[in-house]
């Protein structure tokens, strides 16, 4: 199903994970002129996206006036605390801040951005880089039912999506969707050398 928004979204952070999200929303029908990306060193293909409409690093204050209907956070998160609080200027009700960065607690956000802040917190994994990924997600109490929605559909466009009430269990999505396929290749590239070590040859 194509994505069919009204309003802008804005891009904060355009590395590997926010621009798999991207492209994502670009393949599933997004136009470029309506999303906004904020990025220090933006890649040559986030920059080659404005020839298609795309704003890049607009300021904050032009932003504002276009009323973005979401905002993903998709920055480091020892970044939260510097990047946030100039997007505070974004807060309102009908604006979502949707943060994919790990371990960076609703509350946390929250006292960031202002306590009138509409916040999804999510964790996509690595194959959503390919569009396979499996993304799990909690709301703080304000964000709305079409809010949410919305961000399930965008979420979407890279693999899976499930939703728990209880931000807890994001860390143990973290534990096992996030790093568990990392022990898993760790495990296959073991079995690989040890048989190469008996003596088969590498595929």
């Amino acid at each position: 199903m194509a994505l069919s928004l009204e309003r802008p979204l804005v891009l904060v952070g355009a590395g590997k994970m926010g621009s798999a999200l991207l492209q994502g929303w670009l393949a599933k029908g997004l136009l470029p002129s309506l999303v906004d990306v904020r990025d220090p060193a933006p890649s040559p293909d986030i920059e080659a996206l404005t020839a298609r409409g795309l704003s890049l690093n607009a300021p904050v204050e032009e932003i504002a006036v276009k009323g973005p209907a979401l905002v993903l956070l998709a920055v480091k998160p020892q970044s939260m605390a510097a990047v946030l609080p100039e997007l505070s200027l974004l807060v309102s009700p009908h604006t979502v801040f949707l943060s994919i960065a790990a371990g960076t607690a609703l509350h946390r956000l929250q006292d960031l951005l202002g306590p009138q802040a509409h916040v999804i917190r999510a964790m996509p994994n690595t194959p959503a880089s390919i569009g396979r990924g499996i993304t799990v997600a909690c709301a703080n109490s304000l964000v709305t039912a079409e809010q949410k929605a919305m961000a399930d559909e965008l979420l979407a466009a890279v693999g899976e999506v499930g939703w728990v009430e209880s931000e807890a269990l994001i860390d143990a999505v973290t534990a096992v969707s996030g790093s568990g396929p990392a022990y898993v290749f760790y495990m296959v590239e073991c079995l690989a050398a040890a048989g190469e070590a008996l003596g088969l040859e590498a595929s």
